[in-house]
């Protein structure tokens, strides 16, 4: 008799699709009646993973691309005055007893004047409160380096700035700005 209650709890137990075990005959407590079967979890098998696929590449931020030349030359014009922090203190004896203000109307002045076609080179002489003829080679940034040229990172940002924008022959200010161009206001002109 038991074999054939052992017998009926596996098909019954079987037709709800779980396992039949060694210990099915065991006998039901008190909250089941005769004819339940014990409760079991089904098994369950876990599936496989899937393959992992590789993880993108991280990318890294790069710097923009330096557009323009690899190489130009420019001449420019220094209008320092008294108090550029670049000077320190020591801004050259012609810039010393010039404010800011009178500083950046003399450069505007000055640049209105070699537009107007006026010999830079003569300007530069009489005006500049930097070594005549104030002429420096610049290489680009990435740009292979070239005896006798300073290259951009190495000259106050906003003279690379300005100058890298020109045309040749063009003309342009680099404004007085304690960061970019901490030694006054620079005319620039590209001669190549």
């Amino acid at each position: 008799m038991k074999s054939r209650r052992a017998l009926a709890t596996c098909l019954i137990v079987l037709s709800v699709g779980w396992a039949c075990a060694p210990d099915a005959e065991k006998k039901p407590d008190a909250s089941t009646s005769k004819s339940q079967a014990p409760e079991r979890k089904p098994e369950t098998k876990e599936a496989p993973l899937p393959e992992k696929t590789p993880d993108p590449p991280v990318e890294t931020e790069q710097p923009p691309a330096v557009t323009g030349p690899d190489a130009i030359k420019v001449q420019h014009l220094l209008i320092a005055f008294r108090d550029a922090a670049g000077f320190a203190g020591s801004a050259p004896e012609a810039a010393r007893e010039r404010s800011e203000r009178e500083a950046r109307e003399l450069a505007l002045a000055l640049l209105d004047r070699v537009r107007g076609g006026e010999d830079f080179d003569a300007l530069i002489e009489q005006y500049t409160d930097d070594s005549s003829p104030g002429i420096y080679g610049m290489t680009n940034t990435g740009a292979p380096s070239r005896p006798g040229y300073q290259t951009r990172g190495g000259m106050v940002a906003a003279f690379g700035d300005i100058g890298f924008e020109l045309e040749v022959g063009e003309v342009g200010l680099a404004e007085y700005d304690p960061a970019t161009s901490k030694f006054g206001f620079h005319i620039i002109k590209r001669i190549e």
